[in-house]
């Protein structure tokens, strides 16, 4: 693979695949235009029907599977970001250093933009702070359950793309009006249906007079 013959052939067939609206290679982020054409590209794909099509197991036992739906959750938003990508928008990068990794990287003039897509319960946010360390004028943002959600990712992904800056988004968009309240004499089975009833992870614990005493 290291020959130069190979690596033109497999360059001409990822431009071919690319071509085709099937699958894309990033490079890997670094401030040196040569590193970046010389590192092995991270396969995205356009459209993730590319890996459901072949895959045998319904959605509901995909999301049982924790490993397998964090791919599928990651390949979703990058197909997204590739979009944007071949738009014009921004150029779209991975990163790695050792065993550190960031999923996505946007460059947009002198603007970066990391971000890392977990899904579940999976908290690792240790790529985003070496990359932060290694460009300290970068942004970083973790994506999914335990960071942004995927909604207000989608903003931030038209405001990025446009040229402005995410941080004048209002959290009014988003924030909860009709907030589920208990008090602290609840029992736990009541807050768990409560919970599942409404659909939330988190309920707000208030006194007498409605002030928030703990969640």
């Amino acid at each position: 693979l290291q020959d130069s013959g190979n690596t033109t052939t497999l360059s001409h067939y990822l431009t071919l695949l690319g071509s085709a609206g099937l699958l894309s290679g990033i490079e890997k982020y670094s401030g040196s235009v040569g590193r970046q054409r010389s590192s092995s590209p991270k396969f995205v794909v356009h459209n993730t029907a590319l890996m459901s099509s072949s895959d045998t197991e319904l959605f509901s036992g995909i999301r049982k599977h924790p490993d397998k739906w964090g791919r599928y959750v990651e390949s979703a938003v990058g197909a997204h970001l590739l979009d944007g990508h071949m738009k014009g928008y921004y150029r779209l990068f991975y990163w790695r250093k050792g065993n550190m990794e960031v999923d996505f990287v946007l460059v947009r003039g002198d603007k970066i933009l990391a971000l890392e897509v977990k899904s579940g319960s999976a908290d690792d946010r240790s790529g985003l702070a070496a990359f932060r360390n290694e460009y300290p004028h970068s942004t970083v943002m973790l994506v999914g359950d335990r960071g942004t959600g995927y909604t207000l990712y989608l903003e931030i992904h038209l405001n990025y793309a446009q040229g402005g800056k995410y941080m004048a988004i209002k959290v009014s968009n988003y924030m909860s009006r009709q907030v589920i309240s208990i008090n602290q004499d609840m029992g736990i089975r009541e807050a768990f249906f409560l919970m599942k009833e409404h659909a939330i992870r988190h309920l707000p614990i208030v006194d007498e007079r409605k002030q928030l005493i703990g969640i």
